[in-house]
């Protein structure tokens, strides 16, 4: 259901956050998107029923849609435009080189230290 939501997120939140007045800038919804994700991640981790835990990763999903898009939209709102391709293109490379390392590093922490602190370490990387 994260995969359905998130795809749901990217074809409904782009459009939503669209329509909000200009006066707020790029700025205003990539922050709301961020502050909701951390909050929807807080809760996958620390809510003891399993219902609400896939509730919350469904949201979360859906949360995390429009992510990508917004901060593309932001990168390019604060560069130069000479800077553009390849700054999208250094951040499209790290955010390929985390999504194939974190796994890793993720089990090799929960498996030594325990899942908690895997929350732990998590939240203190986010930041």
């Amino acid at each position: 259901m994260f995969w359905f939501s998130f795809t749901l997120g990217r074809f409904f939140l782009i459009w939503v956050l669209g329509a909000i007045p200009p006066k707020w800038g790029e700025k205003g919804p990539a922050s709301l998107v961020i502050c909701l994700s951390i909050t929807l991640e807080l809760m996958f981790w620390l809510l003891p029923t399993f219902v609400g835990s896939s509730v919350a990763g469904c949201f979360l999903g859906f949360f995390y849609g429009p992510l990508y898009p917004l901060i593309l939209s932001v990168l390019t709102k604060l560069l130069p435009r000479h800077l553009h391709v390849s700054a999208i293109g250094i951040g499209s490379a790290f955010g390929a080189v985390g999504s194939s390392c974190f796994p890793i590093v993720a089990g090799a922490i929960a498996q030594y230290k325990g899942h908690f602190h895997l929350l732990l370490t998590a939240t203190d990387f986010s930041f």
